[in-house]
Formats: C-alpha cells, sequence, structure tokens
C-alpha cells in the first residue's frame, strides 16, 4: 500500500501521469485491504473468494476516482497528468465511467458463480441500480462539473453500498 502511494504521484513511477493511477488506487483500496484482512485472520491469501471480493471493491473504488477526474480534466492535461480522462477526452470518458460503474458485478458474479462467496453477497450487487443514473448524468454532463456532482456522489454510494453488503454476506456466513 506504501509503495502504490509513493508511486501515485512521486517520480520516477507518478503512476497517476502515465495513466495507470485508477488501478493502482484500485490495488489500494480494494484488493490489498481485503487480502491483508483475510491474511491477518486466516493466515493465507489464498481464496478465490478474496479475489473476488477484492476485485469488486477494485473496480468500484477506481470509477469513484475516475468520475471525480472529470472536473480536473483541463488541469491536470496542464499539469501532464495524462489520467485516462485525459487520454480519452470528456467526450469519450462516459464510455469508459459505464464500463467501470458496472463492470465491478464482473467480480461478484464470477465469485458468487465459483462458489467462492456465500449466497447472500449476491446481494452487494444491488446497487448496481445506482450505475444508471450515474452513468446517464456523466454522459451528460462530463463538461459541467456542478452538474456531475450526483455522479460522483453515487458512484460513492455504489461504493460504499456493495462493500457493506459484502462484508455483511461475509460476516453473517462466517468465511
Amino acid at each position: 500500500g506504501l509503495a502504490c502511494a509513493a508511486g501515485y504521484t512521486a517520480p520516477p513511477l507518478k503512476l497517476a501521469h502515465r495513466g495507470a493511477g485508477e488501478a493502482v488506487v484500485g490495488l489500494a483500496f480494494g484488493l490489498l485491504p481485503v487480502a491483508a484482512a483475510y491474511a491477518v485472520q486466516c493466515g493465507t491469501v489464498r481464496s478465490a473468494g478474496v479475489a473476488a471480493a477484492g476485485l469488486t471493491l477494485a473496480v468500484l473504488i477506481a470509477a469513484v476516482l475516475f468520475i471525480n477526474e472529470f472536473p480536473d480534466a483541463a488541469a491536470d492535461r496542464e499539469a501532464g497528468k495524462r489520467n485516462w480522462v485525459v487520454r480519452l477526452g470528456l467526450g469519450r470518458a462516459p464510455g469508459l465511467y459505464a464500463v467501470l460503474a458496472s463492470a465491478w458485478v464482473v467480480p461478484l458474479g464470477a465469485g458468487l458463480a465459483a462458489g467462492a462467496l456465500p449466497a447472500a453477497a449476491g446481494a452487494a450487487a444491488l446497487p448496481l441500480l445506482l450505475a444508471v443514473p450515474a452513468i446517464r448524468t456523466a454522459r451528460r454532463h462530463a463538461a459541467s462539473p456542478r452538474r456531475l456532482l450526483p455522479a460522483n456522489r453515487l458512484a460513492i454510494v455504489m461504493h460504499h453500498a456493495a462493500g457493506l453488503l459484502l462484508a455483511a454476506a461475509l460476516l453473517l456466513s462466517r468465511r
């Protein structure tokens, strides 16, 4: 986690400037905390459930970061920070946001299908319903920070709600 934090903006890596910031944040705030918590409790990280839960949260937090980059696109471009919003431009970035705002259910579904997550973890997919208005808002108001705020809020709510529902399912199932 410390290496991710240092490499995010610090030279020589400057990962956020090279289009890897979203992935690094997904790793640092999604997969690593889940794996670390599991390792502390179980002594290993060898679990398909760890991968499914961690990747679900990784994609969700990457979506939060990504939508929050929209208002900063011009300043980031001037500063040489070539994140994916800058690379795609505000015209195409909502398309990638649509993928991130909905693709998080893929690792969740894979974990459920493989039996690596308890059936109750399926409830963690409920916040996907919020992706529809979030994506619609991002497409309509990508260049208007004030009007984009609902999409930012919905991304945060999706992340928190899915994480809480997933944690509750795991806690209740004692996996």
